[in-house]
């Protein structure tokens, strides 16, 4: 929850009192903030409610929901999403792009596949890591 009320404060940027997310309107903030701080609520309640402690993520869960976040970030890039943001390639530079998204979205399975696997090693670990 931390992440999200530094990004509606600081538009992702940390800094307090910086614009929010240009694609955010000032009243979508003010909502999002007013849900967020219900959510600080009730998770309160929960930890005192159900006698919880809190604990730090272990590395796996972070770098797990890391690179999950990489993956949508790389889906968005593929050259048909692209020119919804106004971003057209020429031919070439379409396919081009799309062998290197795709190659990126394999190595960041690839990671996920090696961070998820129980055994600590990951059966595809001989593939290689550049294309």
């Amino acid at each position: 929850m931390e992440l999200v009320m530094r990004a509606l404060e600081g538009g992702g940027s940390g800094q307090p009192g910086a614009p929010a997310s240009g694609s955010l309107s000032p009243g979508q903030v003010q909502q999002l903030r007013a849900v967020v701080q219900g959510i600080r609520r009730r998770l309160e309640y929960a930890v005192r409610r159900f006698s919880l402690q809190l604990q730090k993520a272990e590395p796996k869960q972070v770098l797990a929901a890391e690179l999950s976040s990489l993956w949508v970030v790389l889906e968005n890039a593929r050259p048909k999403r692209m020119k919804g943001y106004g971003k057209e390639f020429d031919p070439t530079e379409k396919a081009d792009w799309e062998s290197l998204i795709r190659n990126l979205l394999d190595d960041v399975e690839r990671a996920r596949e090696i961070v998820l696997n129980v055994n600590g090693e990951a059966e595809s670990r001989n593939r290689p890591l550049v294309r």
